[in-house]
């Protein structure tokens, strides 16, 4: 038998359907990691607020910043 004679299978879908199906299934799979990823930053803000009491430095002398500062487990990055 001739392959040439052999008629393919038509696709049920065309090609334009198929690549606007695309384009739908891929920007909603966008829209849903953006909306992930606020969830976990929303999250992440959340747990961070149950967890560390908010900074209080109103009030504090230089001497009190300092001595804050030198307790703190970020000392290497204030200023010197």
């Amino acid at each position: 038998m001739n392959p040439k004679l052999i008629d393919k299978p038509k696709s049920k879908i065309t090609a334009s359907r198929k690549l606007s199906l695309k384009i739908m299934l891929l920007t909603r799979a966008m829209e849903q990691l953006e909306q992930e990823t606020q969830d976990r930053d929303e999250e992440k803000l959340s747990y961070l607020g149950e967890r560390l009491p908010p900074l209080q430095f109103s009030g504090l002398s230089l001497a009190e910043l300092q001595d804050l500062c030198k307790q703190a487990p970020w000392k290497d990055r204030c200023g010197r």
